[in-house]
């Protein structure tokens, strides 16, 4: 017989021992979801956003009645409000995997939105970075991070167009009438924001002597956010009819999420348009909302259901103090 080497204890060994880990591994994991899950239901969920975004209120209610401004105190607020927007975005994946994940329309369009978030709270954590290392920038110069802002609306966008495919609303815009007067609605917009944006807040058309990527900045997430917003509204208000009254609640809250980033980054962009804006400004208080609402949002959309009671058990023996 050939002999057999010395050494094929050891080699058998570790792939039973790479077997276990990945084992141990998936189980501690597929454990800590399951209790994440269980504890974390969604009044849970929709309690903690309320109670962070409260203490979030009263710290900057702080800072607005002692009239602080451009100091560190401030930096850390905005430090904050990105831990926030991450968390909330957190937890609108926990939805997601109560949807399974990408497998249904409902999970993709849950998963993208809370990316979209979870991007705005990572652009927003460069922002503080630069705040914090740079003061006299109250506004950080770089590009980098209005790519990281502004990948959020495209994700946005392709999550409301997936919760319409999912919950049937795209049904509703099939009309012609509708499609022309979502045009309008979106055209009259677009020159109210250039008028407001441009006109007002910039000093007219000597703005566009600035270079392209300056100007596609400064407008582009008003303009991006009010698109996102006029689409879902128009498409969910005529589709309303097809709704069934699982989704009806989530959605309007969805909606006035949408509704307040673009009052956000409209005032934004106006305040420091003309230079008026500091970390730590009320319209930032706006922000701290938008985080908040699209989070309650995510969390309306968990499956969740409480079990049903159950059913307390026939008897089947005899009763006690019965007639024979």
């Amino acid at each position: 017989m050939p002999s057999t080497p010395p050494n094929s204890n050891v080699a058998a060994a570790v792939p039973r021992y790479q077997f276990a880990h990945g084992f141990i591994f998936r189980l501690i994991t597929d454990r800590l979801n399951s209790v994440i899950i269980r504890v974390m239901s969604r009044k849970t969920k929709i309690s903690t956003i309320v109670a962070s975004s409260a203490v979030l209120f009263v710290y900057w209610l702080v800072l607005a009645v002692s009239h602080t401004r451009y100091k560190q105190i401030n930096y850390w607020w905005e430090a904050l409000l990105a831990v926030a927007a991450m968390y909330y975005g957190y937890l609108g994946m926990l939805t997601a995997r109560g949807w399974s994940w990408l497998k249904s329309g409902v999970g993709q369009s849950t998963f993208f939105i809370s990316l979209g978030l979870i991007m705005w709270g990572l652009g927003q954590a460069g922002w503080t970075y630069y705040v914090i290392k740079d003061p006299a920038q109250q506004v950080p110069p770089t590009h980098i991070l209005d790519v990281i802002y502004s990948s959020s609306i495209p994700l946005w966008a392709y999550g409301i167009f997936k919760l319409t495919r999912a919950t049937g609303a795209r049904y509703g815009i099939r009309n012609t009438k509708a499609k022309v007067a979502v045009s309008l609605l979106i055209l009259v917009m677009l020159v109210f924001s250039y008028y407001v944006l441009v006109v007002v807040a910039r000093g007219g058309n000597s703005y566009f002597q600035q270079p392209f990527w300056t100007i596609f900045f400064d407008l582009g997430y008003a303009i991006g956010d009010f698109i996102n917003l006029t689409l879902a509204a128009a498409i969910f208000g005529l589709s309303w009819k097809y709704l069934g009254g699982r989704f009806k609640r989530p959605i309007l809250v969805l909606l006035g999420a949408f509704g307040v980033i673009y009052v956000a980054d409209f005032l934004f962009s106006f305040y420091d348009g003309k230079g008026q804006y500091y970390n730590g400004h009320w319209t930032d208080l706006i922000y701290l909302l938008m985080t908040a609402v699209f989070g309650i949002g995510l969390c309306l959309l968990d499956p969740a259901r409480k079990p049903a009671p159950t059913p307390p058990a026939a008897v089947t023996g005899p009763v006690v103090g019965a007639s024979l």
